[in-house]
């Protein structure tokens, strides 16, 4: 890694916390080394990705065709739960916009975030569910709850059923 930073004051705190030396410049820059490139997140997680992305582009598609605010906040929901991101600051990062606009655009569309984060963890919750594959526990990971006992209130919130009576009745 090579480190090109404007304040040389940070200089001691970045080269402790990286491991590598701080060159002064005129800008911000990280260099990384090409091979770097090639090695895999320490955090990568090859069978959960299989498993989830055919989903997701499938609900990611359905929902660009419609392009309003609340579909586009479940359609970035819906790629950033699973890695464990449900904050509203996360949403609007990855709209590009500030939390300030993306709160006034909710507003506009009668809506809010706990709105849409609400309704898009129960439709994902429900369609983990049917395809009958996943725990309660993994459910709960995937939908960014901090314990799964935080996720089967909410899904008891949702429906007036537990999961347990939920899959029976769909069962019937």
């Amino acid at each position: 890694i090579k480190l090109e930073c404007v304040q040389e004051a940070f200089s001691p705190l970045i080269r402790e916390f990286l491991g590598c030396d701080v060159l002064q410049s005129e800008q911000v820059r990280i260099t990384f080394a090409r091979e770097d490139l090639l090695l895999p997140f320490m955090s990568r997680n090859d069978s959960i990705r299989k498993y989830i992305e055919p989903e997701l582009q499938r609900r990611l598609s359905e929902m660009e065709e419609d392009d309003d605010i609340g579909t586009r906040v479940r359609s970035a929901l819906t790629e950033l739960l699973p890695l464990g991101k449900s904050r509203i600051e996360d949403v609007a990062s990855k709209l590009c916009m500030s939390v300030r606009t993306l709160q006034r655009r909710l507003k506009e569309a009668q809506t809010s975030y706990q709105q849409q984060l609400g309704t898009t963890r129960m439709l994902q919750a429900k369609a983990y569910l049917l395809n009958g594959t996943s725990t309660s526990e993994e459910i709960a990971f995937l939908l960014a709850y901090e314990d799964t006992t935080a996720f089967l209130r909410a899904f008891n919130k949702w429906t007036g059923q537990s999961v347990g009576q939920f899959l029976k009745s769909i069962k019937e």
